[in-house]
């Protein structure tokens, strides 16, 4: 279980730079004016490290980036569906939604992995991510292919991570654990304690 935690900590790490900054370098191909598209991708970014603290410690680390990936998700499916004037407005509340979640994943990431291997675990997603990043200048490209599939493409990716952060438990309100053992056990345990609450 430990493993499948690296690789969907790892993966939803790699989505979320690759979102991040490919939103950032395609705001020039959104219409109207290029600069204030710019300054409006950067300013949204701003309620969402007001906000993301207060969601995670009231409705749990895993529910917010589940969520706010799905958000962005359906965001850039606006976009297909929508008119183009449309589209900026779409591209603000996907880039609001996975700020929220790249800001988030740090302090999930670190209270998943255990204590005897964290820094090397977070390291590790961490490097990982750059391919995201590296990756993140080509989406415009995608429009040779289509002029949607830069939008499809985001939605696709953003939807599979919310879906795949579904796997990892919630982490709110928990013992850290210290062992790998006690990482891959995590979900047996808060189960247990669900069942007994109740």
């Amino acid at each position: 279980m430990f493993i499948v935690y690296i690789f969907v900590m790892t993966y939803i790490w790699i989505v979320d730079t690759f979102i991040y900054f490919g939103l950032a370098f395609y705001s020039k191909n959104l219409a109207g004016n290029i600069y204030l598209n710019f300054v409006l991708m950067s300013l949204v970014e701003a309620p969402a490290y007001i906000f993301s603290p207060i969601f995670m410690n009231k409705y749990g680390r895993k529910v917010l980036i589940s969520g706010t990936h799905i958000i962005a998700g359906l965001s850039f499916l606006g976009i297909v569906l929508s008119f183009e004037e449309w589209h900026i407005h779409f591209w603000l509340l996907g880039k609001f939604a996975i700020s929220c979640s790249f800001m988030s994943i740090y302090m999930f990431a670190s209270e998943i992995f255990p204590t005897d291997g964290r820094n090397k675990c977070i390291g590790f997603c961490e490097t990982l991510s750059r391919f995201g990043g590296m990756l993140s200048p080509y989406l415009s490209h995608l429009t040779a292919v289509h002029t949607l599939a830069p939008a499809i493409t985001l939605s696709l990716i953003a939807v599979s991570g919310g879906l795949l952060t579904l796997i990892l438990p919630e982490t709110l309100n928990t013992k850290l654990p210290s062992t790998i053992a006690e990482t891959a056990s995590r979900r047996q345990l808060i189960d247990r304690s669900d069942s007994n609450s109740n």
